[in-house]
């Protein structure tokens, strides 16, 4: 049926008549009730404003089609002794917007569903005298009141407050043992003025027969008092967090924003974040476990709490976010470290933070951006020195530059413990000694960043000390070592990972001997590598080295694919790339070209082990061996000697001592020796073989002519003493063709 309908209208006085006008109430309510068209029309007209009513009030029962709830309304226009108005509604589905204008001095709503089998949910709200109204919307699936048995039920609420004395919201649900809840208060202060306000606030609930949950969101709130919590239970114990927020000084404590989440049954858990001003004071539960929390530095923060139930048992954590800002207190990001717990992290808004920040505690420093964020040393010690005392610690650098330190080792960083550097800059440090930017001796991953304009005996950029570095995009550049490793010096046991990484314009002076070995210094302009180092997809171009390997020179364990050694310079030997004695070096699917060495190896100077996969090397420059210079044990597979030019002799290859073999697909084309022998091959010593039918040398010129059969004159090879180089299926007359006389 269409359910029973009673409309009361009270006390009419003529001088009371146009309040309701006045203060502006209006109500848009849609029921979802089957009142029928003739109802709901009636209802409408005796809404209209009557002249002499000082409110109205009504209510409906039953729901017809076997739907059952009720709603009672009371609006009151004022009395004699006040104009204050208020509403009050029960068992209501009201959908969309009810939105109040005026003054309101009461606004309490439940919604709630409970199916046969027990699941239930509910949402409430109270708000205590809002003179600017609110605004407020609900949905209870499937209805309000009892329904049938469902999959699942739930219920949801939408609230904004512009001002109010106080306001409380609750969203809670249940189901057998499971229970969850999340709730909001807040109350105003004493001092005449004082208010609370809340926007965009979201109250869920749902429960079905596996799990019930509850959440809040809100986009802001402001209070003196502000209490936020959270609480789950089931069969287990119960998990709780109650955060309660006070102003400073008497002021308003704020939120912005806010994220309540409660759940039991398939997951049992409560987290809450939510940004702070203010002071506050977090509790959090989880069985017999407990943690506080309190604010104990600065005036903003951020709160991220949880309390859970695991496979190993109950487990909380509680981690604050902390904010410094140069205009505020001294020793900024330092008292911030001091103050965290392990785990926190430290937000650092913009600025320029004059300190040397020591941290011994695993912590995530978050700047507002490199170039924004400034941690400047003052040439005073490392900017930053992490682990020294605790190196079994996680500690994360983002977004800042750090800048003008100045130390020992380690001007920018001196790191001991696990560390990430992430969209940061270090720039202009100074080492006296060893890693002008970066001295490790832990684990360091840096993500997107540049190291630049840093300056030190050995690794002006990275002085990576029996640790591991991990290079992830970003650049290395500009950065001078007095001695050894312009950009970076990979030391002893140490292991360097870099991917997708621009090493550009450092330089290896040789300007000081610190150390009294008595041979030249400036080796390594681009990368020193005495341990193990692997080079992916990334550029070494432009840098120099005073004596050897330009680009890179490598006395350890080096493997570089999909990456490119070009226009580096040394003024003895190894241009490009330089692998010193016991090395073991793999190249594949790489470029080395527009190198320059002033004496051997313009593009490669081998004196160890070198294999060479798919690696093209071309346009060159040396006096000698413009693209490889080979004093060790070095294969060449489907690659590429074209296009350089020695002084001297071996414009292409030279192959001094040992063996090499030259196979696959393998070209040395077009290269020359301008005032000496062998323009694409020049065989000192040793035993060359070229391996396989594919193999070509052509099309290369020498200044001299050779006395040695046709297929070997000096133009295209050139064979100091007869039978170095081996025929393995090389075809002379077929594959050694097009080499030219100067």
């Amino acid at each position: 049926m269409l359910g029973k309908f009673r409309l009361s209208l009270f006390s009419a006085l003529n001088e009371h008549g146009s309040a309701l006008n006045e203060n502006g109430i209006a109500e848009e309510i849609k029921m979802k009730h089957k009142i029928g068209a003739f109802f709901l029309a009636f209802l409408m007209a005796m809404l209209v404003p009557i002249e002499g009513a000082y409110g109205i009030q009504f209510s409906t029962t039953g729901g017809g089609a076997g739907g059952s709830g009720s709603v009672s309304m009371n609006i009151r226009a004022g009395d004699s002794a006040s104009v204050n108005s208020g509403v009050s509604i029960n068992n209501a589905v009201i959908t969309p917007t009810t939105r109040l204008i005026g003054a309101t001095s009461l606004f309490e709503e439940t919604h709630s569903v409970k199916d046969s089998t027990g699941k239930s949910a509910s949402v409430y709200v109270k708000v205590a005298n809002a003179p600017n109204g609110l605004t407020y919307s609900s949905k209870v699936l499937p209805g309000e009141g009892t329904v049938a048995a469902q999959s699942s039920v739930s219920a949801e609420q939408w609230l904004t407050v512009p001002k109010a004395n106080s306001i409380v919201t609750k969203a809670a649900s249940s189901y057998g043992t499971l229970s969850s809840d999340v709730g909001l208060e807040e109350t105003k202060g004493p001092s005449t003025g004082d208010y609370v306000t809340l926007n965009g606030y979201d109250g869920f609930a749902s429960a079905s027969a596996s799990s019930v949950s509850t959440s809040q969101s809100a986009a802001s709130g402001i209070a003196n008092s502000i209490r936020i919590y959270g609480d789950a239970k089931d069969s287990s114990g119960s998990y709780g967090i109650n955060t309660q927020l006070t102003g400073i000084s008497g002021g308003k404590a704020t939120f912005n924003p806010l994220i309540t989440q409660s759940s039991a049954g398939t997951t049992t858990q409560v987290t809450q974040w939510e940004h702070v001003n203010g002071g506050f004071q977090s509790k959090i539960t989880a069985g017999s476990k407990t943690q506080t929390r309190t604010s104990n530095w600065g005036t903003d923060f951020d709160l991220n709490m949880l309390a859970s139930k695991t496979t190993s048992g109950p487990y909380i954590a509680g981690v604050i976010g902390y904010y410094v800002n140069p205009t505020t207190s001294a020793n900024k990001i330092q008292g911030a470290v001091n103050a965290a717990q392990s785990g926190d992290w430290i937000n650092v808004l913009a600025g320029t933070y004059k300190e040397n920040v020591n941290i011994d505690k695993s912590l995530t420093v978050n700047g507002a951006g490199a170039g924004k964020a400034l941690v400047d040393g003052q040439l005073a010690g490392s900017v930053f020195t992490i682990g020294d005392n605790n190196p079994n610690i996680d500690v994360t650098l983002q977004g800042i530059t750090i800048q003008n330190g100045k130390a020992t080792n380690g001007g920018g960083i001196l790191n001991e413990c696990r560390l990430a550097v992430t969209d940061s800059t270090v720039s202009g440090n100074t080492a006296t000694s060893l890693g002008g930017g970066i001295y490790n001796e832990g684990v360091i991953t840096t993500s997107g960043s540049a190291i630049t304009s840093n300056t030190a005996n050995f690794g002006g950029g990275v002085f990576n000390n029996g640790g591991k570095v991990t290079l992830n995009g970003g650049s290395v550049s500009y950065n001078i070592a007095k001695a050894d490793g312009g950009g970076i010096q990979n030391s002893g046991s140490s292991t360097l990972n870099v991917n997708g990484v621009s090493i550009t314009d450092n330089s290896a002076k040789g300007l000081v001997d610190p150390y009294g070995y008595g041979w030249p210094t400036g080796w390594g302009g681009g990368i020193y590598n005495d341990g193990t180092a692997t080079i992916t997809c990334s550029t070494i171009s432009r840098n120099s080295a005073n004596w050897r390997g330009g680009g890179i020179y490598s006395y350890g364990s080096l493997t570089m694919t999909g990456s490119t050694i070009s226009y580096n310079s040394a003024k003895n030997d190894g241009g490009g790339i330089l692998a010193d004695e016991s090395s073991v070096t793999n190249i594949a699917d790489s470029a080395i070209s527009n190198n320059i060495a002033s004496h051997f190896g313009g593009g490669i100077y081998n004196d160890a082990t070198m294999n060479l996969n798919r690696v093209t090397i071309d346009h060159n420059n040396a006096q000698s061996a413009a693209g490889m210079y080979n004093w060790g044990w070095a294969t060449l597979t489907d690659s590429k000697i074209t296009n350089n030019i020695a002084t001297t002799n071996a414009g292409g290859f030279y192959n001094s001592d040992h063996l090499a073999t030259i196979g696959g697909t393998t070209q040395i084309t077009n290269n020359q020796a301008k005032t000496g022998y062998g323009g694409g091959i020049y065989a000192d010593g040793g035993s060359v073989t070229l391996s396989g039918i594919n193999v070509g040398i052509k099309n290369n010129m020498a200044h001299l002519p050779s006395s040695q059969s046709s297929w070997k004159k000096g133009w295209g090879i050139y064979d100091m003493n007869n039978n170095i180089i081996t025929n393995n299926g090389f075809n002379a007359a077929a594959q050694a063709v097009g080499n030219t006389r100067i």
